[in-house]
């Protein structure tokens, strides 16, 4: 499988370039699905979050990364998979994360979907909160501080898992999602505050 190859590369890498730390790594659970939200402030978050976690992580990336067959290949082989950021609801995608977290994986997604300037996350997509109450995955909220300039100090730290068992009689209406997605927001700027 080239994913631990791949991560042993991007960890010296990474190591190289920056003064790379992690907190709380304790908290993102040993077996079950987990879904690992943080803030996105540059396109190494991914790498960052790969390399100070144990688990292998399965990303979802935009669907232009996949339209190179070789991009496409090596994409697939360190469990990442396309999402169509256009398309109001990407169904294959919505799927395949259910179905990766329903089988104990651990998903990778960043909380407001794309790179923002602005480390504070102001608001946020669903997506976390559906994937999470559909496949009964707990979520690991993660942030992220930095600049990722050579040899400067870049760090992620983890919080305690949000779980969701309250809402399992409840059913999927937006009040819900609104209410977890909320929750995952203020969990993820806690952690950019200390």
């Amino acid at each position: 499988m080239l994913y631990p190859l791949v991560r042993a590369i991007a960890w010296v890498v990474l190591h190289l370039r920056c003064r790379v730390s992690s907190q709380g790594t304790e908290n993102i659970p040993n077996t079950g699905g987990v879904v690992i939200c943080g803030n996105h402030i540059n396109w190494f978050d991914p790498v960052l979050i790969a390399v100070t976690t144990k688990r292998p992580i399965h990303f979802m990336g935009k669907k232009e990364l996949f339209k190179n067959p070789l991009l496409k290949f090596f994409f697939k082989h360190i469990n990442a998979f396309p999402i169509d950021r256009q398309a109001t609801t990407d169904l294959k995608s919505l799927k395949t994360a259910i179905s990766l977290l329903k089988g104990g994986a651990v998903l990778g997604i960043f909380a407001q979907g794309t790179r923002m300037k602005d480390s504070e996350v102001k608001s946020a997509k669903a997506g976390t909160a559906m994937f999470a109450l559909k496949s009964g995955a707990s979520i690991v909220p993660a942030g992220i501080t930095g600049t990722y300039k050579w040899f400067s100090k870049v760090e992620v730290k983890y919080g305690k898992p949000i779980t969701l068992e309250q809402y399992d009689s409840k059913k999927l209406r937006h009040e819900v999602l609104d209410e977890v997605t909320e929750t995952v927001v203020e969990s993820i700027n806690e952690l950019l505050k200390q």
